[in-house]
C-alpha cells in the first residue's frame, strides 16, 4: 500500500553538520548540544547526513553514530529525515531499513556520483528505490555532485511512483525550480524544498513548501522568521530577512575561494564560536586558520547570531 505523503515535510530543516573531536571522532556531546540549539530556534525538523555532514567521510559506524545520536536527542520533537545515499541500490535500501529502525519521518538520496547517467537512467534508479525502500524518499538533486541536470519533465515521471514524496532542489537554477512547482503541482501533491541559502526567501514567496539549509544550523531562528515571513506574504520582513542571509553567507568565504573545504571550514568555525562544538572538519579539508576566527566572530556579531 502506498505511503502517504509526510504533512511533517514542510518549513525549515538545518542540514546538520557532524561536529568532530580534534582527532576526527564524532563529537557526541558538541551532536547533541546542536540538534538542541536548532530544536529551540524553532526549526521543522531535522535534514541528518546531508552533505553538510561531511558524510563521504565518516565511516558506516560513525554514520550510524550520528543518525542515532540526532533522533535520540530529537526525542520525537521534530521530524528527521535521514540520508541514504550510495551508488549501490542495495546499500540504500539498507540504509533506509537502518533509518526506519531509528525512527526515521522519511529518507533520502541523491543520484549516482562518480557514474554519469541520462535522463532515462535516473527516472529508473529513482523509482527502483523508492518501491524498495521502507520509509518515504525525497531526491537531494544536486548536479554539482553527480554531473546530470535533470529536466522538470523528467522529475514530473519519476514522480509517478507514489512513494516518492519530494525534491531537495539544490541545482541553483530557479527557471527549473519554478517550472517544476507548477508542473509537479497539477499532478499530485508533492513537496519542493529549497536547498539554496541564497534562494530560500524567493523560494517561500513562489510557494515551496521548506527549506534544506546549511545555515539553518547556526541560524535557525534566522530562518524560521523568514519563512513565516514569506508565508504570512509580508514582503518586506522576508526581503530584510532574506538580505540577513545574504550577509551571513559570507561565512562560506572566510576561510578562502568558495569551496567545499571554505564551507566546511566556515560552518565549523561558527559552531565554535557559538559553543556548540569546535571547528575541526574532515581530512583533506583545512579548518578555519585562528587567525581568521576574529572575522568569524565579527560576521556573527553582526548578523545579531548567539547561542
Amino acid at each position: 500500500m502506498p505511503i502517504p505523503i509526510s504533512e511533517s515535510l514542510g518549513g525549515i530543516f538545518p542540514a546538520l553538520p557532524t561536529p568532530m573531536t580534534a582527532s576526527g571522532e564524532v563529537d557526541v556531546l558538541g551532536l547533541e548540544k546542536l540538534v538542541d540549539y536548532v530544536i529551540r530556534g524553532g526549526v521543522h525538523g531535522l535534514w541528518v547526513l546531508g552533505s553538510t555532514s561531511e558524510f563521504p567521510a565518516l565511516s558506516l559506524a560513525d554514520r550510524k553514530l550520528v543518525v542515532d545520536v540526532a533522533l535520540d536527542c530529537a526525542k520525537g520533537r521534530v521530524p528527521a529525515f535521514v540520508g541514504v545515499i550510495d551508488n549501490d541500490q542495495r546499500k540504500i535500501i539498507a540504509n533506509a531499513e537502518a533509518a526506519q529502525s531509528a525512527g526515521a519521518a522519511g529518507c533520502f538520496t541523491t543520484l549516482p556520483f562518480y557514474f554519469i547517467v541520462d535522463q532515462r537512467e535516473a527516472i529508473r534508479h529513482v523509482r527502483e528505490i523508492a518501491e524498495r525502500v521502507p520509509l518515504p524518499l525525497i531526491l537531494y538533486d544536486n548536479p554539482p555532485s553527480t554531473g546530470i541536470k535533470l529536466t522538470a519533465e523528467t522529475l514530473l515521471e519519476m514522480s509517478e511512483c507514489p512513494n516518492f514524496i519530494g525534491l531537495k532542489d539544490s541545482t541553483c537554477d530557479f527557471v527549473r525550480f519554478q517550472n517544476t512547482l507548477v508542473m509537479l503541482r497539477k499532478k499530485r501533491p508533492f513537496k519542493i524544498l529549497q536547498g539554496i541559502d541564497q534562494l530560500v526567501g524567493a523560494s517561500f514567496l513562489m510557494g515551496a513548501d521548506g527549506a534544506i539549509a546549511a545555515l539553518a544550523s547556526i541560524a535557525p531562528s534566522l530562518f524560521v522568521k523568514l519563512y513565516n515571513a514569506a508565508k504570512a506574504h509580508d514582503l518586506a520582513s522576508t526581503i530584510g530577512l532574506q538580505n540577513q542571509v545574504l550577509r551571513l553567507c559570507r561565512l562560506y568565504a572566510i576561510g578562502g575561494d568558495w569551496t567545499d573545504g571554505a564551507f566546511f571550514a566556515g560552518m565549523k568555525s561558527a559552531l565554535q564560536v557559538l559553543g556548540i562544538c569546535g571547528r575541526t572538519v574532515s581530512r583533506p579539508l583545512q579548518e578555519m586558520p585562528q587567525e581568521k576566527m576574529a572575522e568569524v566572530e565579527d560576521l556573527l556579531h553582526e548578523c545579531g547570531i548567539r547561542e
